[in-house]
């Protein structure tokens, strides 16, 4: 079941105006969904997988040597940097052909070194945050939900899309998965732990003035 996302018109316009279109944010908050909606006829790869971001960037013919009119998505390409430098060659060889390549990418940091450094000037930047109530609301599916449900669930897509998920431990587990797969590799933190108490602490402290030396006090950190 898909979600209308406000995003689609914003990223139909990019693509009229852009040669790559880079889209990222948090994971599961329906970035490749989103684009194989839109566009169903595009080539896609994910590079989740080391082997296939591994003969991503040795033979990026594959991928980026397409003459058809419809897009390529890669998926998830922080995986392969090397591709970052094969794309911009091919671009400019011909900077009039707009919506040739659309990019999506979890790991934000890691993303955007890799597009400021080869790819500036070259690709719109768009971000895509998990559900906005008024997404929500607007799919008729969805109608029966209070704002008190969409505060208690939160926005992102698959709590909708499978209602019996219950909200504490599928956060639970995207905090896990997130602080071993994405945090450990792109940041370098050593102390897992330290960190997760650090995320506690800092959602328990949302909207008020913020004090770091209390924040860290209570994390235990210097």
């Amino acid at each position: 079941m898909f979600i209308q996302r406000n995003l689609a018109a914003e990223l139909e316009e990019a693509r009229s105006l852009w040669p790559v279109v880079v889209l990222t944010g948090g994971r599961q908050t329906g970035k490749t969904e989103l684009l194989r909606t839109a566009y169903p006829a595009a080539m896609f790869v994910s590079l989740d997988l080391p082997s296939i971001a591994e003969a991503a960037e040795k033979d990026p013919g594959f991928l980026l040597d397409d003459d058809s009119a419809h897009p390529v998505i890669i998926d998830e390409v922080q995986y392969a940097p090397g591709l970052f430098r094969q794309i911009k060659a091919r671009i400019d060889q011909n900077r009039h052909r707009m919506g040739r390549y659309f990019l999506t990418g979890s790991q934000k940091f890691t993303l955007m070194k890799e597009v400021s450094e080869s790819l500036a000037g070259r690709a719109a930047i768009l971000e895509m945050e998990t559900l906005s109530s008024a997404e929500l609301l607007a799919h008729p599916g969805f109608g029966h939900y209070a704002l008190a449900d969409f505060l208690w669930r939160g926005g992102f897509p698959e709590l909708y899309r499978n209602p019996s998920l219950r909200p504490a431990q599928y956060y639970a587990s995207y905090v896990a998965s997130y602080l071993e797969r994405d945090l450990r590799l792109a940041l370098q933190v050593g102390n897992l732990r330290d960190f997760e108490r650090f995320l506690r602490m800092a959602a328990i402290r949302c909207g008020q003035l913020l004090n770091l030396t209390d924040l860290a006090r209570d994390v235990g950190i210097a």
